[in-house]
């Protein structure tokens, strides 16, 4: 009989992995189980790991097709760990009988993870009123600051909220709050139809004190499409001169911060750093593909520019994580795809770090074309030690064993038979070689916030 569903994970980057937040989808043969309820992750040592587990498609009998699997594991530099999919007798509770770690406070949302305390507004998105660390303030304050092309500064107004927590048969394992509404000038109180939109999502990590955050900005108007083109300059279009979310500490003791993860923790010696991507640092850098509505090259620096303690080093192409130690607690920040989605700042200035979407040095406005929106992504995380958020950009590898995939029938090819390997070789075409996609990506410096994740034919 052929082995059940087991699930490899491994640590590839040289980092401890500690409270790691794991989620993952993955097939079931037709009619294996009905209720998520039924299933169990098991692990090496035959105990049962808690996890969320939720259905996501049925097969025609009803029976589950696909699932999702949320998990928190912790895992040593370079090591591997194993988990193998049960059918459990007893039916596993879905929820422990715990307190909501979300709250209502007046005007605000509380959510409470194993230390922290996060306090959010519900009026105007600005990430964090405040963040408490056993009972301590660490984040004393954080704003969105936008201003437009014309020097206006917006504010992003709630018209939405969604919450929800998910939950193991130990207790809550992460929350997710969702909130949108509009961009809207400071001077105004009232939204057109077509005023600009964002939508932002921050998921709290219960055990860890980790918080990864997405921000998205959306132009909704339509586009005039001057004499049938699509172009870049469209009147439609949502013009920025910056975005960024700053966060005021309560009291700096000392601070750390690394370029990429291959580098080693810098302490910063005095009140300031900068540090500034505005292109992909690659041999193309200065591509055509960035050109501007007036078929301009706007960039200038090839890779990034860091400001520190008086002194200013230059680079290719940056990753940065950023620790602040507060009354002992630290603060670790970092933004996803840093370089791959240029312009990006990061900068500390005595008790403020500003985290710069779309940093105001960069040599031109942003265009939002019409119907075009953006999502940058960013974490937070709170401990008692520095913190390279290494999952952030390096997430574990989990695989999943070919024999089960073939069991469970729900793939064409799973990629593990002989015959396949004309598929391999194609594949292997499409991403290796100078022909392939990433050296495509290369030749065309397919990067920038506005380029990143396109496949260049």
């Amino acid at each position: 009989m052929s082995a059940g569903l087991i699930l490899t994970l491994r640590e590839t980057r040289g980092l401890a992995r500690s409270n790691e937040f794991v989620q993952v989808g993955a097939p079931l043969p037709r009619g294996y189980a009905t209720r998520p309820s039924e299933l169990a992750l098991v692990t090496s040592e035959d105990e049962r790991l808690p996890a969320e587990i939720g259905s996501a498609t049925c097969w025609p009998d009803g029976s589950l097709r696909w699932c999702h699997f949320r998990f928190i594991v912790s895992i040593e530099a370079l090591g591997t760990i194993s988990l193998r999919l049960e059918r459990s007798g007893d039916e596993i509770p879905a929820s422990s009988s715990g307190e909501d770690p979300v709250t209502n406070r007046s005007n605000r949302l509380v959510v409470s993870t194993r230390d922290c305390e996060f306090v959010l507004d519900t009026s105007e998105f600005g990430l964090f009123q405040e963040v408490r660390h056993g009972g301590s303030a660490v984040i004393t304050q954080s704003r969105l600051e936008l201003e437009t092309a014309a020097g206006d500064r917006a504010v992003a107004r709630v018209d939405d909220i969604s919450r929800y927590t998910g939950y193991t048969g130990s207790g809550a394992l992460y929350s997710r709050i969702e909130m949108a509404g509009v961009l809207t000038s400071s001077r105004d109180h009232a939204a057109s139809p077509a005023t600009d939109r964002f939508s932002s999502s921050m998921h709290f990590v219960h055990l860890s004190n980790a918080v990864t955050c997405s921000f998205r900005i959306h132009n909704p108007r339509p586009a005039k499409h001057p004499r049938g083109t699509w172009d870049l300059g469209d009147p439609g279009a949502f013009m920025l001169r910056s975005l960024s979310l700053n966060l005021s500490v309560a009291r700096r003791d000392a601070a750390r911060w690394k370029a990429d993860q291959q580098s080693d923790w810098k302490p910063l010696e005095q009140d300031c750093l900068s540090l500034y991507q505005e292109s992909s640092g690659g041999n193309h850098w200065n591509s055509p593909n960035h050109r501007n509505r007036d078929n301009l090259m706007p960039l200038k620096i090839p890779g990034f520019v860091v400001e520190r303690d008086g002194e200013q080093t230059t680079g290719s192409r940056a990753s940065p994580a950023l620790s602040l130690n507060v009354g002992g607690t630290w603060l670790n920040c970092a933004i996803r795809r840093f370089w791959q989605n240029f312009p990006k700042a990061i900068d500390v200035r005595g008790d403020t770090i500003r985290l710069e979407l779309f940093p105001r040095r960069f040599p031109d406005l942003v265009e939002i074309q019409p119907g075009e929106s953006k999502t940058h992504e960013f974490a937070i995380s709170l401990g008692y030690r520095p913190d390279e958020l290494a999952w952030l950009e390096h997430p574990l590898a989990v695989e999943l064993n070919s024999d089960w995939l073939r069991r469970s029938a729900v793939l064409p090819a799973d990629g593990s038979r002989p015959d396949d390997s004309a598929l391999h070789e194609i594949i292997r075409l499409g991403l290796d070689g100078e022909h392939g996609f990433r050296a495509k990506r290369e030749k065309v410096d397919e990067y920038g916030w506005r380029n990143f994740g396109d496949l260049y034919a």
